[in-house]
């Protein structure tokens, strides 16, 4: 075999390998994609349940902190008239 030859016959091995990346690539994207999908949905949906939840527990911790504030804002009043008194 020459070497003229023998680098076609390399030449045709390697179109034939490209040939075949591409055609597992495409199969590939066609069984992966569908799950991906599904995949990156499921993650939406947990993100906004997180964010539901955050939200939820950042408005109770909004409203136990008025309350403290509130009973501060009072006992330190409190404290004033006691002073006054004495």
């Amino acid at each position: 075999m020459t070497d003229r030859e023998l680098l076609e016959e390399i030449l045709q091995q390697v179109a034939e390998i490209k040939q075949d990346v591409k055609k597992n690539t495409a199969m590939i994207e066609l069984q992966l994609k569908p799950d991906i999908q599904k995949l990156a949905e499921g993650h939406n949906m947990i993100l906004e349940r997180i964010d539901d939840k955050i939200e939820r527990r950042t408005e109770q911790l909004q409203d136990q902190l008025d309350v403290h504030q509130a009973a501060i804002i009072r006992i330190n009043r409190e404290i004033q008239e006691l002073k006054k008194v004495q």
